[in-house]
């Protein structure tokens, strides 16, 4: 029997402090994911932490040409049925790895699943997020805006919509220069249909014109005074916006990063407690996250060994960024943290 996800999360808990998950928050997630393949398949792996309530988190995996569990996804999705979310996944992936030239703008992805915020056995179909990567020469240019709006709503399984996708070029149009969408991004197990838009190089100064010109229904006054509150911790950011036909949702993503993190590099591979910590403290000081999931954050990054049959396998962990969400009145945060597993491969012999 090959292993699954399940079989190593015995030797994993321990790493994961009980504020961020405890015994019923694993019982909810592995009811949802614990049959996904073990290491070495699912060697990448995330967590969203929520920073107030329980403790319970929603789990990513990054899928990308080249790891083992993008093979597995277009696997699932040649036996899957006609019509689900995993057919069209699987589709989506094995057209990314052919050699169609219009599929050679993808270079990864991350499929999340919502999991903490959901009831109990009724799970949803993953969302799925595509980096965009922009200005390579030794890749075809993106599609247009209504392209990838059309691929991405195949993808998970939507009919395509005109309307949808007229909706997305007109948000892409209306960046300020500077601005450009690093992912896109579709929810099929949310209630509301809408492609999300991760959005960087937005000046903060430019951040009111930017939400008005989108057409962003909310209190950008709020907006503008959580980018002041965590500026000097989080000098960079990005903007989360969900695009439907209807125009902006009313709920806005501001993503955070801490400063000194290197240009294409990713976070929580860079990162270490002594970065997080003001970023933490400020938080708990704005009330948005508790004392005991503060620590629970603090304590989370680290590089620990683990025995097996094979051998040691060393578990690296780290902290990615912050999503502060504001949504009419309320604003809440989640922190997205990162795991690695990987194995030293040994000195050939002499």
């Amino acid at each position: 029997m090959s292993e699954e996800f399940r079989h190593i999360v015995p030797e994993l808990r321990s790493f994961i402090p009980l504020s961020l998950i405890d015994g019923r928050g694993w019982e909810r997630l592995l009811d949802r994911v614990g049959g996904l393949p073990g290491w070495p398949t699912v060697a990448r792996a995330g967590f969203e932490f929520r920073l107030l309530g329980d403790a319970g988190a929603d789990f990513a995996v990054a899928v990308a040409p080249g790891l083992a569990l993008l093979e597995y996804y277009v696997a699932q999705g040649r036996r899957a049925r006609p019509g689900s979310v995993a057919k069209s996944l699987g589709c989506f992936f094995a057209r990314a790895t052919g050699r169609e030239t219009s599929s050679g703008w993808f270079e990864s992805a991350m499929l999340e699943y919502d999991i903490a915020g959901t009831l109990p056995g009724s799970p949803a179909d993953p969302g799925l997020f595509v980096r965009l990567v922009h200005g390579e020469p030794r890749r075809p240019p993106l599609p247009p805006p209504a392209s990838l709006a059309a691929n991405l709503a195949s993808a998970v399984g939507w009919t395509e919509d005109a309307d949808e996708e007229r909706a997305v070029e007109r948000a892409f149009a209306a960046l300020p220069p500077g601005g450009r969408v690093g992912q896109i991004g579709a929810m099929p197990g949310r209630a509301l249909r809408a492609i999300r838009l991760i959005v960087d190089g937005v000046e903060t100064k430019a951040v009111p014109d930017c939400l008005g010109r989108l057409g962003w229904p909310g209190p950008a006054d709020k907006a503008v005074a959580v980018l002041a509150d965590m500026g000097d911790v989080t000098p960079q950011f990005r903007l989360s916006l969900d695009v439907s036909v209807d125009g902006l949702s009313p709920r806005l993503g501001l993503e955070l990063y801490p400063p000194g993190v290197p240009e294409g590099k990713d976070p929580w591979l860079t990162t270490g407690r002594s970065t997080w910590r003001p970023v933490v403290v400020r938080l708990e000081a704005l009330q948005l996250c508790q004392p005991d999931k503060a620590q629970g954050l603090l304590d989370f990054p680290g590089l620990d060994r683990l025995f097996n049959e094979k051998g040691i396998l060393f578990l690296y962990r780290g902290i990615d960024h912050v999503k502060i969400t504001i949504e009419d009145d309320t604003v809440q945060a989640k922190a997205y943290a990162g795991l690695s597993f990987f194995r030293l491969n040994p000195a050939p012999s002499q």
